[in-house]
């Protein structure tokens, strides 16, 4: 991860907002699927996220 974690609160917080963006990705890409059924739309979605995570871990 990009951002040093600290024992205690700090620490399960970070871990709970990952959780939930994690499962806030996951429904938006459930509605995708249930309204487009497009396997290749989800797909490009989801790399397209994965690109741009990359490209802010790596200062860019």
């Amino acid at each position: 991860m990009s951002r040093t974690l600290t024992a205690g609160a700090g620490a399960a917080i970070f871990v709970i907002s990952r959780i939930a963006a994690r499962g806030v990705f996951g429904l938006m890409q459930g509605c995708l699927w249930a309204r487009y059924r497009n396997i290749w739309a989800i797909i490009l979605v989801h790399v397209l996220t994965d690109l741009v995570h990359v490209g802010l871990l790596m200062g860019r």
